[in-house]
């Protein structure tokens, strides 16, 4: 009898010593979890997920319904765009011309299961060259002229499209001019910034910040314009072809309102701007 009470008296003390052990454990682990952030446990993961659960944004940022390489225009209105590029380009334009690549562009797009109503998409985008040449391998089997003057007309719509893509992207980039606009865009899309940029081209640390805020460089400054160019992966003469600089007809019209200034202080210069004692009264107060 008393074995049988003794093991009884075992079996008590340890389920009560699981217990007690499994409630303190639980017991440190929460607290462990609430005040200690460094280090979580399975129930501040938990108790964290939920209330993410809980919470809901109160702002969603705007999807475009655009993927990353569709352009938000037709083939047939690139061809308006087109046409636009081409006739600011020659001085002389035919319609013989936009007909010629409107029927290589046709052939192009079935070639690429598409048509001209369909948006501008990756196969003048991310997916052009690729595409450009098994199109070449297919067309080059017959007249090797007609296939090259037809890959020729296929690279100037790509010109086209890639215009406009420009323009969509400097759109929302502030910047007083186009040189501005395609600096700031640059160099935001380099990841680097202006200092690194500037010991990388051996540019003076005020000039590229000068630039950024509105100055045109000088004719001094092409030099280091030209490797700022080089640095971030620019054509030669992207940025210098976009600089403004005042008409002639402006600059003469400035140079005459600062000469009448000058004039106008000459004349002020004269004056002693004096009071003879006569003219002091009790009205100058």
């Amino acid at each position: 009898m008393h074995k049988t009470y003794f093991k009884f008296s075992m079996l008590l003390y340890l389920s009560f010593s699981d217990n007690y052990c499994g409630a303190m454990e639980e017991k440190q682990h929460r607290t462990q979890g609430i005040f200690q952030l460094g280090n979580y446990s399975s129930y501040a993961v938990s108790y964290q997920s939920q209330l993410a659960a809980r919470v809901k944004p109160s702002f969603a940022p705007p999807v475009s319904p655009l993927s990353e390489d569709e352009m938000d225009i037709t083939y047939t209105q690139l061809l308006e765009h087109h046409k636009n590029r081409l006739t600011q380009d020659r001085e002389t334009f035919s319609e013989q011309v936009l007909r010629n690549h409107t029927s290589a562009l046709k052939a192009y797009l079935v070639f690429c299961g598409k048509d001209l109503n369909q948006r501008v998409s990756r196969e003048f985008t991310a997916d052009f060259l690729k595409r450009m040449q098994e199109f070449a391998q297919l067309i080059s089997g017959g007249n090797r002229k007609t296939a090259a003057d037809k890959l020729s007309m296929l690279r100037a719509i790509k010109k086209t499209v890639d215009s406009l893509h420009r323009k969509a992207q400097l759109a929302p980039v502030s910047g007083i001019s186009m040189f501005h606009k395609e600096l700031r865009l640059a160099v935001a899309s380099s990841g680097q910034t202006l200092e690194e940029i500037a010991k990388a081209i051996g540019a003076a640390p005020l000039t590229l910040p000068r630039w950024m805020n509105g100055a045109n460089p000088v004719k001094k400054g092409m030099p280091t314009l030209r490797r700022l160019e080089r640095h971030l992966g620019l054509e030669r003469g992207c940025l210098e072809s976009k600089l403004e600089y005042p008409r002639k007809e402006t600059r003469v019209a400035m140079a005459a309102a600062g000469d009448q200034y000058i004039e106008r202080m000459r004349a002020l210069v004269k004056d002693p701007f004096y009071l003879a004692r006569t003219a002091f009264s009790s009205a100058l107060e």
